[in-house]
């Protein structure tokens, strides 16, 4: 048996609410674990070779799954973070 634990949609809408319109500064959340609408350090899975690793798995993941929906995805992203640099 496997136990899953997630947000209802409506507690996560919450969150992405929260981050973006906390602080004014737009990049004082860029990055940071939001939960409980604060601030939360990282686990150390998520710092460590492994993390990183499936951090880039998901990402690629993410990004063919979205591919698949609209094939401008991945050059909006592209964009997008290539202007962030």
């Amino acid at each position: 048996m496997q136990l899953m634990l997630a947000f209802r949609t409506e507690v996560g809408s919450r969150q992405l609410v929260w981050a973006a319109l906390a602080d004014e500064n737009e990049f004082a959340l860029r990055g940071e674990y939001i939960s409980g609408s604060c601030v939360k350090e990282v686990s150390d899975f998520v710092l460590s070779p492994d993390g990183k690793k499936a951090e880039g798995l998901i990402w690629e993941d993410t990004l063919d799954i979205l591919n698949k929906v609209d094939p401008r995805v991945s050059e909006i992203v592209m964009e997008f973070l290539s202007s962030k640099a």
